[in-house]
Parts: structure tokens; C-alpha cells; sequence
């Protein structure tokens, strides 16, 4: 399965440029065929069942959210660990203005520590700066709420037959939606990325 990655966007001005980006990875990396079970009533004794056949298969998905802009940075793998991470990494440069280094705020992924990826991130010193998380405090990763609407887009009480439609799924809403966790309302704002109106 070849990778997937962010469309470079247009040069915006200084002032919108990246600064502070949370990294994470969906669901410890994995979008699954299979579904995901969330909230839903049911008789009291009688658990919800959601058919699914045949094996659940899954694809990786890095993710990173710009706190300014709202603009999401992404990569498809076939698999999760430090080598996926760090072509995340050496994606994001591409990504990234290189005269301003970027804050990486990042969980406590065991392989985000590892020796490779620490020996990575000081080779990108120049353009990234690690602030790790405490441990056990996801709710402190902004992006984990774009995780959790992604999951009631794509995956909630659904069953995907064909991997590469889930994956075409999963890149067609990435590649189309913007976050702002700051919104008026203190909730994160998802709003698409291009104006439906003016290129249809």
C-alpha cells in the first residue's frame, strides 16, 4: 500500500505561519474496517450487535493539526512504529515553512521516545521542537478531539467491506476539513477546508 500524504497548500502570509502543531497518530495509529460501537439505546440485558464479516483489517494514519490555522497535516502507512513516524517527520518538513521552527507537542507513544526517533528529532532541530505531554493525559492533545469526530464520520456502527474505500474515505475528509479548537463557543470548530459554493 503506497503512503498517502498532505497536498502542499498555498504560501500563506507570516502571520498565519505555523508555530505550535500537535502530533498524534488515530486510534494508536489504526482506522479499522470493522466498526466502532459508540453511544447508542438499547434494551436493558441485550448488548448491540453491528454485523461484520469476514477479518477486520486496518491502514495507519499520522495526523498533525497547525494550532494557528486550523490546517491538518497527514500520512498513510501501511504499518505504525518509528519508521512510519519518522517519515511523518520528514513529511512534515516538506510541509512546513523552513524559516520558522515549529513546537511539536506529542504523546507518550512508546516509539515517540525511542532512540532512533530522539536521534531523528535532533537531527530536525533546527526546524522542530519536542514538548512532550505528561503520561496518561490525552485530553491534553487538542488533537485527539479531531480523532474523535473522524471516528463518528467514518467508523461509528459502520462496517467497511473494501479497505481502499475506507482509505479513500479517510483522505477525502482529511483532505477537505480545517480544526480551530479555539472556536467562539470554547468547543473545536471542523469546517471544510475549501468553499463548496464558490468552486462548484
Amino acid at each position: 500500500m503506497a503512503p498517502k500524504k498532505t497536498v502542499a497548500a498555498p504560501e500563506r502570509p507570516a502571520a498565519e505561519r505555523l508555530h505550535l502543531v500537535y502530533v498524534d497518530s488515530w486510534d494508536e495509529c489504526e482506522v479499522h474496517a470493522h466498526p466502532s460501537l459508540a453511544k447508542v439505546w438499547r434494551r436493558k440485558g441485550q448488548p448491540l450487535t453491528v454485523p461484520a464479516a469476514g477479518d477486520d483489517h486496518q491502514l495507519t494514519v499520522f495526523g498533525a493539526v497547525d494550532d494557528a490555522s486550523g490546517q491538518i497535516l497527514w500520512q498513510t502507512s501501511a504499518c505504525k512504529g518509528e519508521d512510519a513516524f519518522m517519515a511523518f517527520l520528514d513529511h512534515l518538513v516538506e510541509m512546513l515553512p523552513a524559516n520558522e521552527p515549529a513546537v511539536l507537542v506529542l504523546d507518550n507513544a512508546s516509539y515517540h521516545k525511542s532512540h532512533a526517533v530522539r536521534a531523528h528529532l535532533q537531527h530536525l532541530s533546527d526546524r522542530f521542537q519536542p514538548f512532550f505531554l505528561p503520561a496518561y493525559a490525552p485530553q491534553l492533545n487538542l488533537i485527539e478531539r479531531l480523532w474523535r469526530y473522524l471516528k463518528g464520520k467514518l467508523a461509528c456502527h459502520r462496517w467497511w467491506n473494501e479497505l481502499d474505500h475506507l482509505m479513500q474515505a479517510t483522505e477525502t475528509l482529511l483532505a477537505d476539513l480545517e480544526v480551530h479548537f479555539h472556536a467562539d463557543d470554547g468547543h473545536p470548530a471542523f469546517r471544510p477546508a475549501h468553499n463548496l459554493c464558490e468552486s462548484a
